[in-house]
């Protein structure tokens, strides 16, 4: 591929890399997975992209795109030419008064959040700092502060995007009499229009259906279900582009809201033997609206302490049960008042920890061993083919004794952790990839998980996109008109199937198993 490489890299301004190293490099993410790319480029500029995308088209080469490389199923992985977004990583322009800030897609949320501290302004999302905005839109996370301020998907106002075509677009909200005269366009982007817009008449019903009926659940383009809003009278393609995991275009800048620093977090821990006493206080304290809500298996703290954790807080430390943890993020007073409240709820609660400036650093201890928990596996690596599924509430209890049974047909423990406010949660399988045995049992894992969690009305994709990993489960799952209505839109973006083919409607098994890791990734820090 040198030579393939050398003719692309000449009609780019960044690079365009082949050699076994920095291929080696780009194979592998957070998943189960490792694809070795044919060719890595790593644009300067938007216009970089454009010319990718056509030259990839022309030697039939399938593109994936990739931010930080921190994606759980396997979306920024691709035997063709895998684009980073690495170098198109400024904030370019903060308008302070309208609270509007212009970025590139390759931007982390922990730099964009740095910079609008100066203004006195950010993104109130939780998620791993390295995670790309780009890469937070196509992947569609539901994060722990979501229930109070909102996902990504509020804050982002408008995204520009290089097509399969090579066409560079910008999202626009249309009336009616807009749509009308993009649709006589006569480019690619005009016929995106005219045949999305006859697909969503056309298809009506079915929209309207997967509306009602699929709310929580982010397989396929169930956000096109956002792009007809009747009630406005507008038009915008902006909702397809996430959870599309670069399958209908390219990402490149970002125009998004931000809005005020909230006051500094408090934090409450309390302490329960059980998992129904939990849930309980869990429903009693979420009408004081905490900033987040988590509850985690005593389990995954008693393993952390293997490792050298000190968890003083949690002292008496729990052999099992359950933590709920709690954060309030309003003024001073208001703090108090509600964790007076929490309190003296909390009549059933083995113990309770609050907050304050001695015990502050303390509280950080408690992230620090959630962090060693998912990096040190006992018999090989915690994966991430089982987080983020959504729950509902009234449905843990039972899913939690059910989970037991898991655990003893698996022979590891699963201990149950997430958000309550989200209702998304994870668990990591203990598992050795380094075996036939072990690939298989991370397969049939993910499996026998998604079951029960769909026995329990929740869903694997349903704060979250579903890659490859999942898609093997949830496309085959979807009704034959959902399937046909995806499909549909698939085609009319990339007509030759040329971005992230494998990925969401394109994952298959077969693919998956074959491109299993056989070692063990390195420990890095997680934000979720």
């Amino acid at each position: 591929m040198d030579n393939i490489a050398k003719q692309l890299s000449q009609r780019i301004i960044g690079n365009v890399y082949a050699g076994e190293a920095v291929l080696e490099a780009y194979s592998k993410d957070r998943s189960i997975l490792e694809i070795t790319p044919q060719l890595v480029a790593v644009p300067a500029v938007a216009e970089d992209i454009q010319e990718i995308v056509r030259f990839a088209a022309s030697k039939e080469l399938a593109i994936t795109v990739r931010g930080s490389g921190l994606d759980k199923t396997g979306a920024d992985l691709g035997s063709g030419i895998v684009i980073s977004t690495e170098h198109l990583n400024h904030v370019q322009e903060v308008d302070e008064k309208s609270r509007l800030v212009r970025v590139q897609a390759g931007v982390t949320i922990e730099n964009l959040n740095s910079v609008l501290a100066v203004y006195g302004l950010c993104i109130p999302i939780e998620v791993n700092p390295k995670e790309t905005i780009g890469g937070l839109i196509a992947n569609f996370p539901t994060d722990p502060l979501a229930r109070k301020y909102g996902s990504i998907y509020y804050y982002v106002d408008r995204i520009e995007t290089v097509l399969s075509s090579g066409d560079i677009i910008q999202t626009v909200s249309y009336t009616k009499r807009g749509l009308a005269k993009a649709k006589q366009s006569n480019t690619f982007e005009g016929q995106i229009y005219r045949e999305l817009d006859g697909l969503l008449n056309e298809k009506f019903d079915l929209v309207q259906d997967i509306a009602s009926q699929h709310e929580h659940d982010f397989a396929g383009y169930r956000m096109v279900t956002e792009v007809q809003q009747s009630h406005q009278k507008i038009f915008d393609l902006m909702p397809l582009f996430f959870a599309s995991q670069g399958t209908l275009g390219i990402i490149t800048e970002v125009i998004l809201r931000a809005e005020p620093i909230s006051h500094p977090a408090t934090h409450l821990v309390v302490s329960f033997n059980s998992i129904r006493p939990a849930l309980d206080y869990l429903h009693a304290v979420a009408a004081l609206h905490p900033a987040s809500l988590d509850i985690y298996d005593a389990r995954i703290f008693k393993d952390a302490t293997l490792f050298g954790k000190k968890l003083s807080i949690l002292n008496p430390q729990l052999e099992s049960g359950f933590y709920v943890m709690i954060a309030f993020d309003e003024s001073s007073f208001r703090n108090r008042s509600k964790l007076k409240k929490a309190l003296h709820l909390a009549d059933k609660a083995s113990n309770t920890t609050v907050e304050t400036p001695e015990n502050s650093a303390e509280f950080k201890e408690v992230v620090s061993a959630l962090l060693a928990y998912h990096n040190d596996g006992l018999k090989g690596e915690r994966l991430t083919v089982a987080d983020n599924s959504r729950l509902p509430s009234d449905q843990i209890p039972s899913f939690v004794a059910e989970l037991r049974g898991l655990e003893r047909t698996f022979d590891f423990a699963i201990p149950l952790y997430g958000s309550f406010a989200t209702n998304n949660y994870h668990v990591r399988p203990d598992v050795e990839l380094g075996s036939v045995g072990g690939r298989q049992t991370a397969i049939n894992f993910l499996r026998s998980y998604a079951e029960l969690v769909q026995q329990h009305g929740g869903s694997i994709t349903g704060t979250i996109a579903e890659g490859r990993t999942k898609g093997t489960i949830t496309t085959p799952a979807l009704s034959e008109r959902e399937r046909e209505l995806y499909e549909q839109i698939k085609h009319i973006f990339d007509p030759d199937n040329l971005l992230n083919p494998e990925v969401k409607l394109g994952a298959k098994l077969p693919q998956v198993v074959r491109h299993l890791r056989k070692d063990i990734l390195p420990g890095i820090s997680e934000g979720n």
